[in-house]
């Protein structure tokens, strides 16, 4: 693809407004699409937190970290490839764990969360299928 590091940092950036707007917004709740009172439930639950912190409120400063690191490895050095990469398996784990608890746990779906874990998996089908490309000029994989 011939612009797949501009579509990947343009996607990466709309998981930081997504998760931003979210998290700090200052109307709570009404970001959801589909029944405000599931979002709340889903982020108010037992998982709704990692060590004390929000998991959306982790996944904006994740997200703000891998536009940076993406830009930094796209346009300067791709010999980092394998830690973006690696980010991105991390994420990909994280929604898939998150869209299961959801599903199958929970068994109530927050819109905006389930939008936001999508987009991660298909982020990381594009890093995934790049990869031979991003590599190109890289002498570290």
């Amino acid at each position: 693809m011939r612009y797949l590091k501009e579509i990947l940092l343009i996607l990466i950036f709309v998981e930081i407004i997504l998760t931003g707007t979210f998290v700090f917004g200052e109307s709570e709740g009404n970001y959801c699409i589909i029944g405000e009172d599931s979002c709340s439930d889903v982020q108010n639950s037992q998982y709704g937190q990692i060590l004390g912190t929000g998991v959306g409120e982790l996944g904006f400063y994740a997200f703000s970290f891998m536009f940076l690191f993406g830009i930094y490895i796209f346009y300067f050095d791709s010999d980092y490839y394998k830690y973006f990469y690696f980010m991105f398996l991390v994420g990909f784990l994280f929604a898939v764990y998150f869209l299961i608890l959801q599903f199958f746990v929970l068994e109530k779906v927050c819109s905006i969360c389930f939008f936001i874990d999508w987009l991660m998996v298909l982020i990381f089908v594009l890093v995934i299928s790049g990869r031979k490309n991003f590599l190109k000029s890289s002498k570290s994989l």
